[in-house]
């Protein structure tokens, strides 16, 4: 099948230092198109598919056939084409194919791919290929086949490029979408100097996360934290519901009248390190008979350490820690009080002891009862969902891989006691993110493997996708109050899952009826109504001007999304986010979780609006995932991938720059209908601290 004439040789890219973008996919994608668009706004050329030239001379005398002795002589045009324009290129090369493509359709058609071809196809180098998907209208045209084999098609380019290890996007959406991402794209990775290698993408390809991704991160984290746009607070009158008594009642006989499925979702993967912070601190700096308690205490200001003697006793793990202390110093008793303290604290936080340094904060003793019983987190929140009606009995908690056998020991012995059930899932490696170093180039370790870090709680919002139910409701592993003081908690769970349950029941009727009815005016307003004065939202300015059948669109569009309901407590000064109005870049008004960094408070008008807030975020909310028609909504459609976290912090004695993915109830739920209602106090006693189990709600 090969011609001898043509070698590998003759096949070979020469160098020219360009950057080189490839557009790859099956015919009629826009690829031609897309070729001149880059290298117009990049001011540069576009390499042009050679097979039309070839075989447009070639059927001027003869049969409109493509056979396979064409296929070296084609690819040896193209890529005599490729390094010409090389030459005149600046800084980067578009090409419409490549001799991958070449060998693909090789294999469709003729069965296989001349080895020649293939192999000259795999030494040729490639920065970027840009694989362009089925969404535009299939072309006819005298050199185009197969148009109802599309999808099987884009498959095969897809294996192609995954079987091979290149680097590629693939580009969805209308030909002004596709430029504006293959743009941003391309800038990111010339701007920065970034490339992949095979290694790179293979491990890419190992946690099933999309080049698209990492280079979208690697552009986050070069132009830092996005401030949003607040406009205002968030305020009872304003945003913020106060329900009255009757609106209570009302919620919570529409609780127990839910028959669906009600499940609690509790990030549970935290480590205690932050808890126990100056715990750690003080293991370090002590030594037995050199370091004095009250020095040391002073030196490392340790403050809330100064009285440790007098209130460490209130701790619920007091007891199991003195008595394993016991156990293993027969001479406990004559110690001085510097060397108890300390020894304390090592049987807290080393495998001495508890081991609580490697523990998961849901597993820390939290609350001793009368009765000598003592509970974790984990177990206060089992107790919660008992407590809080027959329809809340199913948890599930994300946990970390290696402590998932903790968690299922400690639930083994206790969960007769509750009879509910338990699930778990971990936090996906898809979700993991990159480091930059200080020359904007992604953080490796010593063998030049890409490292990867968790990507934060907004991570979990895969995990929340996955979980099947028609409420959900969101709490925090370390929010959890003894059994006296657990009343508000359990009553405005059953509120806002109840308020939540008569929303969605109404919302789901009128996107119903959208669907099936054509609505006249007096029915549209119904609809408007409901829009405005239920859910608090704002309609587009020219909306009255629409034909009745734009307006049920866009009614429908509005709707059809994401429910959840957020309690808020009045802010007594806590450090976190809190409900804001926020205004997106098409100038709509929306109610949103802000966090601190997200405000760029060395304004005057974001500060003084961050500043006039009146409450604060607790995480206390019910969710709805699900649609009128009780499917599950795709939930990235309604994130914010432009609200991601920055920061930098220290990884291998290097100032690296973290991306994390838009927080959960931040950015990741910024395109959900949202409603805050004010709770109590009573509902938020989160433990970020140890020192917080010595008071009330713990005590």
């Amino acid at each position: 099948m090969s011609d001898n004439k043509i070698s590998v040789k003759d096949l070979l890219q020469k160098d020219s230092g360009v950057f080189k973008v490839v557009l790859f996919g099956p015919e009629s994608t826009g690829k031609s198109t897309l070729c001149r668009q880059l290298a117009g706004y990049f001011q540069t050329v576009c390499n042009p598919e050679y097979m039309r030239e070839y075989l447009e001379k070639k059927w001027q005398s003869g049969p409109q056939t493509v056979d396979p002795e064409d296929m070296l002589p084609i690819a040896k045009g193209q890529i005599q084409k490729e390094n010409e324009l090389s030459r005149q290129a600046r800084r980067i090369l578009i090409s419409d194919t490549d001799l991958l493509e070449l060998a693909v359709y090789s294999e469709v058609y003729f069965g296989q791919a001349d080895p020649i071809l293939l192999e000259a196809a795999l030494k040729n180098k490639y920065d970027l290929y840009f694989l362009t998907y089925i969404d535009v209208p299939w072309t006819p045209d005298p050199m185009r086949d197969k148009p109802g084999e599309r999808p099987e098609m884009f498959d095969r380019f897809k294996q192609t490029l995954e079987k091979y290890r290149l680097p590629y996007v693939i580009l969805k959406g209308n030909a002004q979408e596709r430029l504006n991402i293959a743009v941003s794209i391309i800038k990111t990775l010339m701007e920065n100097n970034i490339r992949f290698t095979k290694d790179d993408l293979a491990e890419l390809q190992r946690r099933n996360i999309p080049l698209e991704a990492i280079i979208r991160q690697v552009g986050a984290i070069k132009n830092g934290n996005l401030y949003r746009n607040i406009i205002r607070p968030a305020i009872p009158g304003d945003g913020i519901l106060q329900l009255d008594e009757k609106q209570k009642e009302e919620a919570v006989k529409a609780f127990y009248e839910i028959k669906n499925k009600i499940v609690r979702f509790v990030p549970a993967s935290g480590a205690a390190t932050r808890m126990f912070k100056d715990f750690h601190m003080a293991l370090q700096a002590y030594r037995e008979g050199i370091t004095q308690w009250k020095r040391m205490v002073d030196e490392d200001r340790l403050d809330k350490l100064k009285d440790f003697g007098s209130w460490k006793q209130k701790l619920a793990f007091y007891d199991p820690v003195v008595q394993k202390i016991k156990q293993d110093h027969k001479s406990y008793s004559e110690w001085d009080e510097d060397k108890k303290n300390f020894e304390f604290i090592n049987y807290t936080l080393t495998e001495k002891g508890l081991n609580y340094g490697l523990f998961p904060k849901a597993l820390i003793l939290f609350h001793r009862y009368d009765n000598n019983e003592i509970r974790t987190a984990f177990e206060e929140h089992l107790n919660e969902a008992v407590k809080s009606g027959r329809a809340a009995g199913h948890l599930h908690f994300t946990v970390h891989p290696e402590k998932k056998g903790l968690f299922e020991a400690i639930a083994g012995t206790i969960q007769d006691k509750y009879q509910v059930q338990i699930d778990y899932s971990f936090q996906s490696p898809s979700t993991d993110t990159i480091m930059l170093d200080t020359n904007r180039q992604i953080v490796r370790d010593e063998n030049g493997k890409m490292v990867f870090r968790p990507g934060g709680h907004g991570a979990l919002l895969h995990n929340l996708q996955n979980i099947d139910a028609d409420y959900i409701f969101i709490k925090n592993i370390d929010n959890v109050q003894k059994d006296a003081y657990k009343g508000a908690s359990v009553l405005y769970f059953q509120i806002l899952t109840g308020l939540l349950h008569q929303i969605k029941i109404r919302r789901d009727a009128l996107l119903g009826f959208l669907q099936r009815e054509k609505p006249g005016k007096k029915e549209l307003a119904e609809v408007e109504q409901f829009l405005t004065d239920t859910l608090g939202l704002k309609i587009i300015a020219g909306y009255e001007n629409l034909p009745a059948s734009q307006r049920r669109t866009y009614l429908t569009y509005k709707l059809n999304r994401p429910l959840r309901i957020a309690g808020m407590v009045k802010n007594t000064g806590q450090a976190g986010g809190g409900p804001f109005w926020v205004k997106d870049d098409d100038g709509n008004e929306n109610l949103q979780i802000v966090e601190k960094s997200e405000i760029d408070l060395s304004r005057p008008g974001p500060k003084q609006v961050f500043e006039t807030s009146t409450h604060f975020n607790p995480v206390f909310m019910v969710a709805s995932i699900k649609d009128f028609e009780g499917k599950p909504y795709n939930l990235p459609d309604f994130r914010d991938d432009e609200a991601a976290f920055i920061s930098r912090k220290v990884q291998y004695g290097k100032e690296v720059f973290i991306y994390e993915h838009p927080g959960l109830w931040n950015g990741g739920m910024a395109g959900w209908i949202t409603l805050f209602v004010e709770v109590p106090d009573e509902v938020f006693s989160p433990v970020k601290e140890v020192y917080d189990l010595t008071f009330l709600p713990h005590l």
